[in-house]
């Protein structure tokens, strides 16, 4: 006798944070950017044309450039220094 077949579904539980959240920003124009990567040589060319795109076309101010280890969560002084010093953040881990 066949065995019934079992459908579960992936989707996960919408969370409902109380977490605030900081407001949306208007224009780039002179706004400080965080890049976080993990080093990766993909990482590394998409980062180059992230910021080459956003200065021309945006007209960001500073880039702050952060590493974290592979495989490793990043160290709290890297976040810190994000929250501390940068207006945005792109955080991309390729592989």
């Amino acid at each position: 006798m066949p065995q019934p077949i079992c459908i579960r579904d992936p989707r996960a539980d919408v969370s409902h944070s109380s977490q605030t959240h900081l407001p949306k920003l208007n224009r780039l124009a002179g706004k400080t950017v965080a890049i976080v990567s993990n080093g990766w040589t993909s990482m590394d060319r998409i980062c180059a044309r992230l910021v080459e795109g956003l200065k021309t076309r945006y007209g960001i101010g500073e880039v702050l450039a952060f590493t974290v280890p592979i495989a490793s969560p990043g160290a709290p002084e890297v976040f810190n220094a994000v929250v501390d010093r940068a207006d945005f953040a792109i955080v991309g881990l390729a592989n």
